[in-house]
C-alpha cells in the first residue's frame, strides 16, 4: 500500500471520530467536517502568508458558529481575489480563529478561512462512534430458550 493511501486512511479515520472543530482555548464548537470545502488548488487546507510574514495554515469552511467579527471589511492583501476579509474571533473567549471572506457577486458569497492554530478536533457526539455509545443506545439483546 502506498504512503498516500495510508495517509488518506488515517485522515478518514480521524474524520469519522472527530467530526467537529472547536476553539483551541475554550473548546466552543466552531464548525463541522461537512462545512469544509476547497478554495485552493492545493486542497482543503493551504498555507498563506500575511504582509507581516506570518504563515497561517488555513482551512476553508462555508459556515462557522460561536464567532464574532472584529473590525471592518478590508480588500487589501486578501488571499482570495475579489473577496474582502474581516477578522474572526471566538465569541466566548476572544481567541483568534481566522477570517471571514465576503463578496456578494461571487460564489460562495461568504466563507471562513480558519487558522489551524486556533482550532482543535472535537470528538463526534452523535452516537455514531462506538466508544461514545451509551447503554440506552445499544440494541437490547433478548435471550431465547435455546440460550438458557
Amino acid at each position: 500500500m502506498s504512503f498516500f493511501f495510508i495517509i488518506v486512511r488515517f485522515v478518514l479515520s480521524w474524520l469519522r471520530r472527530y467530526k467537529k472543530f472547536a476553539c483551541r482555548h475554550c473548546a466552543a464548537d466552531i464548525c463541522e467536517d461537512r462545512d469544509i470545502f476547497s478554495m485552493s488548488a492545493s486542497g482543503l487546507m493551504a498555507a498563506y502568508v500575511n504582509p507581516h510574514g506570518q504563515i497561517h495554515e488555513t482551512l476553508t469552511v462555508l459556515q462557522a458558529k460561536n464567532i464574532r467579527l472584529l473590525g471592518h471589511e478590508v480588500a487589501e492583501h486578501s488571499w482570495f481575489p475579489g473577496y474582502k476579509w474581516t477578522i474572526v474571533q471566538c465569541r466566548l473567549c476572544g481567541n483568534h480563529l481566522g477570517w471571514r471572506f465576503r463578496n456578494s457577486s461571487l460564489k460562495p458569497s461568504i466563507f471562513y478561512g480558519l487558522t489551524r492554530n486556533g482550532l482543535i478536533f472535537a470528538k463526534n457526539t452523535t452516537g455514531n462512534d462506538e466508544e461514545e455509545e451509551t447503554e440506552e443506545e445499544r440494541p437490547t439483546r433478548h435471550s431465547t430458550d435455546d440460550e438458557e
